[in-house]
């Protein structure tokens, strides 16, 4: 799977669907730079390094290790799985 070049996150921004739902991944180089990107983000997930975002939807992130994952949606079962990371 090829990233996406130059994300509101990070370099490279992987589109996965799961289960019907879709997720946006953020890859890093290591869980430090994970870290200082997932830092960036306010608390409502609404703006990234002082920038608003239009998600589409209420942002839930979802960071572990070199990773951090978006998804914009409500199902449970999702954001159940993604919390257990």
């Amino acid at each position: 799977m090829e990233p996406l070049i130059g994300t509101a996150l990070g370099d490279k921004e992987y589109g996965l669907t799961v289960n019907g739902e879709n997720l946006q991944v953020y890859d890093y180089a290591d869980a430090s730079a994970a870290g200082a990107a997932a830092a960036t983000v306010s608390k409502d997930g609404t703006q990234v390094g002082g920038t608003v975002m239009d998600w589409g939807g209420d942002p839930h992130l979802y960071p572990a290790g070199h990773i951090i994952v978006v998804y914009i949606g409500s199902e449970k079962s999702v954001m159940d799985t993604l919390s257990a990371v």
